[in-house]
């Protein structure tokens, strides 16, 4: 049968199957893209599931603006390990996110007056912590069943922690050692 008999008979099936098509094909594509994000290293990189807690290594995000993407895909109350170097870094853009979806704040580094200041009117669980291996301790114990200890930074790292794959790669060893 030739398009114009098919046409005829059916107006709309050509322009059905080719939009089913269309579809089918952007589906497979953007599933393709968003495996390849799925696989960077430390970007929202899935650690683990510990005795009911997961751990997503976000190192990478040393911007407010990663860490604004990390917290709005987060399903489930979390655990946030942040803080680096924090020269200019305005956190007020989290504070919706933080509100709704953190329980606790575990900092990490010298100085994290900022991010106390900013998020403890929304978040009563704050701690500061010097090494990597304590941040993580500290929030697997604060973490309840189905609860995600995310580790995202929001600022540029301290030099003498690192790079953020150096840091991420803490964040993995240290949750190995649980």
């Amino acid at each position: 049968m030739n398009i114009e008999s098919l046409l005829s008979q059916q107006p709309t099936t050509v322009g059905n199957l080719a939009e089913s098509r269309l579809v089918q094909v952007r589906n497979k594509n953007l599933q393709a893209i968003l495996n390849r994000f799925d696989k960077e290293e430390h970007r929202l990189e899935f650690v683990k599931k510990y005795q009911g807690v997961t751990f997503i290594n976000d190192a990478k995000a040393t911007s407010i603006n990663a860490t604004y993407h990390t917290l709005g895909t987060l399903k489930q109350k979390a655990i946030w390990i942040a803080g680096g170097k924090d020269d200019t870094t305005n956190y007020e853009e989290l504070l919706h996110f933080v509100s709704d979806k953190v329980e606790a704040i575990v900092c990490i580094g010298n100085d994290n007056k900022k991010i106390i200041r900013q998020f403890f009117p929304v978040v009563s669980a704050i701690y500061e912590r010097k090494t990597m291996e304590e941040a993580v301790f500290t929030a697997f114990h604060l973490a309840e069943q189905n609860r995600t200890v995310v580790y995202s930074p929001a600022c540029e790292c301290e030099d003498k922690y690192g790079d953020y794959e150096k840091l991420g790669t803490q964040f993995k060893n240290a949750i190995a050692q649980l």
